[in-house]
This record gives C-alpha cells, structure tokens and sequence, in this order.
C-alpha cells in the first residue's frame, strides 16, 4: 500500500505544479487539483484497499 501511496502523492504534486502553470499562477486552480487528485486515491485506496 505505501507504492500506492507514493504514486498518488506524486501525481497529486504534478497537478498542482501544472494546474498552477497553465492557468498562469493560480493557487486555488493548483490546490483544487491537488485536491482532486489526492481525494481520489484516498477513495481508491478506501474502496479496493
């Protein structure tokens, strides 16, 4: 479960870091990303974990 972990962790700082960069420097498009990323491997990680 921790590789897992990893990967979401990982991804869900990539879509900050590019959701910040194509909307041209904004933070709330960057953490909603982040958000959604990392909500989404948490309710993976519930559901099949």
């Amino acid at each position: 479960m921790l590789i897992e972990n990893k990967y979401v962790a990982i991804a869900a700082a990539v879509a900050f870091i590019a959701a910040t960069f194509y909307t041209e420097g904004d933070w709330i498009a960057g953490f909603g990303a982040f958000a959604l990323i990392a909500g989404l491997g948490w309710a993976a990680r519930k559901l099949f974990g």
